[in-house]
């Protein structure tokens, strides 16, 4: 970083914490969920992070999109429990080709088309905040 200054713990003086919210960052409870069950699910969650990340660097997603599709990926793809190397290269393979289906299933739900994705972002936007309400409501829309 740019004329950063090194940490100076004794400076900070006394750091607080308390336990991890994970109603609040279900991600985080994902990833201690994928490390207890190890197998292939840290691979795909891996996987499906990188994508979710570059997809916010490209502009195609939220910030919040991306916990939405990790959560999806991991949740779709099959869980094998002890898995061989190659079964392991085989799930991140997997999740990398699944996270546009991911993509295009969420512009889908949310009404925007999935065809150039790129600088569809305001729509997204109101497309998700229609959504939420359509989950409120139970899928009914207003009635």
């Amino acid at each position: 970083l740019f004329n950063s200054q090194p940490l100076d713990l004794a400076a900070v003086g006394t750091l607080h914490f308390a336990p991890a919210d994970f109603a609040r960052y279900p991600l985080l409870g994902l990833a201690y969920e994928a490390g207890r069950k190890q197998g292939t699910m840290p691979a795909v969650m891996n996987a499906a992070n990188e994508e979710a990340n570059a997809a916010f660097r490209e502009g195609k997603i939220s910030f919040l999109d991306i916990e939405e599709l990790v959560i999806d990926a991991c949740r779709t793809l099959a869980f094998t429990e002890t898995p061989s190397l190659d079964a392991i290269f085989e799930a991140d393979r997997q999740a990398r080709e699944l996270f546009p289906c991911l993509l295009r299933r969420v512009f889908n739900w949310y009404g925007t088309e999935a065809v150039g994705l790129e600088g569809q972002g305001n729509d997204l936007h109101a497309a998700r905040a229609a959504n939420r309400r359509l989950r409120r409501d139970g899928g009914r829309g207003r009635q």
